[in-house]
């Protein structure tokens, strides 16, 4: 379910791919408006298919102090950070908040996360081991403090009364035994979807107990999956004891209204399927409500674009209750069938790889930014639709000077890190809408939508300054520094098609080249503006330059 917030390091979705168009979504960021220069949001456009798109694993991250991830639907939550910025690696499952780790070397380090959703959420641990539990709540805004307060209390409060109401009965050990085992497991294993968000099966073995046992065992199963998993993964403790007050709130709610349907009625028929899908109900819409909540009170992000209430979300949650639903029946009526379940829960688990998956065919391995095929695919859609509505659009090709030297005189590996490092420079000088991608060995492309060829200078312009300010520190004390030649293209003007654009581009780029490198070139058509470069017949075109 959603698995809510997380504190891990914010980015800017420089890296971002594009999906299908679609509706504004709240994982990444929200367009709200911005300015046309060379600022980080653009005004004029709502760009839905922007919004949701995913940002690749190396993407730029905003160093906040503290952030909360939100994980709609049955183990899926969006990436948001308490200080109101995107950031990436999102955990999902069940509403619960994760911890503190780290994804990539150009990705700071996470502090911990808030989760919601059908299955409990996780922070990405780099290798480091465990990091100590640190942190009170100095940092949430005081409405998020109380809000907090109020639900540790009130899920304490349920606790006791749930087992004063209903005591553990010894012959459900058996039952709670196996449940117990299969949430600890699941709770491990995480899988990641393209748009921030991971998503774990624990929430259908919660939703389970909270209709086979007393409140007593549900409290214990809950616990112990979240405790191993700081075993492993350590949180903020009031990010964890989040996560655990949410599932027991949801699984007592949920359980209470499943009891008082059956009460004094057999099991096995419609009424049971009828209070086990009301059940579901409020275990996910309990679950993504207490995120979106502690969403607002810390960031201030109304309910409807916190992203725990999109269908997306609450669909997959829900396809996961059903499962959970549907053991527990079999298990009332004939436990011999319950096996049965492990074939559609293995089919969803498999299913929720596939989105990574062609995620993964879509990124350039060493950048992490998008690979060229990606690339022309957004851009042959965006330049088709800035002809048709006539608007601006702008292509960029920035080529990393001399990067031929740095492999002659200190090695591909360190030619390798100079490319990732020029790479995280062009993220974290972009807007959040412009689409990065690896060209070729030491080029980038840009892609600019809604951008004028002024506003297009002004960002290459930062890129620039950004690479130049690069000193890779090699183990043997030496620095080695960079810097990039960048020509710029745009729509209308200089081209019709996506590639017509890169060939201007192309030529722009041999013109800062000739001009002394490290310098940025608008394309012009006029012969007597464009330098040709020398041209060395044994070497390829690049690395002539």
């Amino acid at each position: 379910m959603v698995q809510p917030l997380q504190l891990l390091p914010q980015r800017r979705d420089g890296g971002n791919l594009l999906p299908p168009r679609g509706r504004l979504a709240a994982r990444g960021c929200h367009w709200s408006g911005g300015r046309r220069d060379g600022g980080r949001l653009h005004p004029d456009r709502r760009q839905p298919h922007l919004a949701g798109r995913r940002t690749l694993a190396g993407a730029r991250t905003f160093t906040g102090r503290l952030g909360i991830v939100v994980a709609p639907a049955a183990g899926s939550r969006p990436d948001h950070g308490l200080d109101g910025r995107p950031y990436a690696g999102a955990h999902a499952g069940g509403g619960a908040l994760d911890g503190p780790g780290h994804r990539r070397p150009a990705v700071a380090g996470t502090n911990g996360s808030f989760r919601s959703g059908a299955a409990a959420a996780a922070t990405v641990p780099t290798g480091e081991g465990p990091r100590r539990l640190k942190g009170d709540m100095a940092d949430l805004p005081r409405a998020a403090r109380l809000y907090l307060g109020a639900v540790l209390a009130t899920a304490s409060l349920a606790a006791v009364i749930g087992i004063a109401v209903a005591p553990p009965r010894i012959e459900m050990a058996p039952v709670a035994l196996v449940l117990l085992g299969c949430a600890t497991v699941a709770q491990q294993f995480k899988v990641r979807s393209p748009k921030h968000q991971s998503y774990y099966t624990t929430t259908i073995f919660f939703f389970a107990a909270a209709l086979l046992l007393h409140p007593g065992y549900v409290v214990v199963i809950i616990l112990t999956a979240h405790g191993v998993e700081l075993l492993r993964v350590r949180y903020r403790w009031y990010i964890q004891a989040f996560n655990v007050a949410n599932f027991l709130l949801c699984s007592m709610a949920a359980g209470a209204l499943f009891n008082a349907g059956l009460q004094g009625n057999p099991v096995g028929g419609a009424r049971s399927a009828l209070f086990a899908l009301l059940a579901g109900l409020v275990f996910v819409g309990l679950n993504h409500l207490l995120t979106a909540l502690v969403i607002m009170w810390a960031r201030g992000v109304p309910i409807s674009r916190a992203g725990t209430m999109d269908w997306d979300n609450l669909g997959t949650d829900l396809a996961l209750m059903s499962v959970g639903a549907l053991g527990s029946l079999l298990w009332l009526t004939n436990p011999w069938l319950v096996p049965l379940c492990l074939g559609p829960l293995f089919l969803i688990y498999r299913s929720l790889l596939v989105p990574s998956l062609k995620e993964e065919a879509r990124t350039d391995p060493k950048t992490e930014l998008a690979n060229m095929k990606h690339w022309n695919e957004v851009a042959r859609a965006e330049v088709e639709r800035a002809r048709r509505f006539r608007r601006p659009l702008t292509v960029v090709l920035a080529d990393l000077d001399l990067l031929r030297d740095i492999n002659n005189r200190h090695g591909h590996l360190t030619g390798d890190q100079m490319i990732r490092r020029v790479a995280d420079a062009i993220r974290g000088a972009l807007r959040e809408y412009d689409v990065p991608a690896r060209f070729g060995g030491d080029e980038f492309a840009i892609l600019m939508p809604e951008t004028t060829l002024a506003e297009a200078m002004t960002v290459a312009e930062r890129v620039r300054r950004g690479v130049e300010a690069i000193a890779l520190k090699l183990s043997d004390g030496l620095t080695v520094g960079a810097s990039v030649s960048i020509g710029v293209a745009q729509l209308p003007g200089h081209g019709r098609t996506a590639s017509e654009l890169l060939a201007a581009a192309d030529r722009a780029v041999y013109q800062a080249k000739a001009l002394g490198r490290n310098r940025v070139c608008a394309f012009t058509e006029r012969e007597s503006d464009t330098v040709r470069p020398i041209r060395i017949p044994s070497s390829p075109r690049r690395e002539a330059s």
